[in-house]
């Protein structure tokens, strides 16, 4: 899951910058995509060993969970926010917000114009 969300970063995160009309460095891409993943890798090895220690209640690695859970929504957030600029939409993304109310349009905000979308 991880890996489809870099890619998917990456390339809404390419096409924003092309919208912005910054110049794209391929080598700084890869880098931070790179970096990207073995972040990933890191969360989730430290998820699993976690889940294997401590955090058990009724079977459920809770810890591993949560841990996971809070990676993927920024990154998920990173995502949608990038899409949206790229397409032109004036909104941002909060999965948090998402977490507590099931609409979607709870989590969804109108941003200023000259607010700058962050990664």
């Amino acid at each position: 899951f991880a890996a489809i969300l870099v890619i998917a970063d990456l390339r809404f995160g390419v096409k924003a910058a092309v919208k912005r009309k910054e110049r794209i460095r391929t080598s700084r891409m890869w880098r931070r995509t790179i970096n990207k993943m073995a972040d990933y890798l890191c969360w989730v090895t430290l998820a699993g060993l976690c889940g294997n220690s401590i955090g058990h209640v009724l079977g459920v690695p809770i810890v591993s969970i949560g841990l996971l859970l809070m990676v993927y929504g920024i990154e998920i957030t990173s995502c949608v926010n990038n899409y949206f600029e790229y397409k032109g939409i004036k909104k941002k993304f909060n999965f948090w917000k998402l977490i507590g109310h099931p609409e979607i349009e709870e989590a969804m905000e109108d941003t200023k114009e000259e607010e700058p979308m962050l990664d």
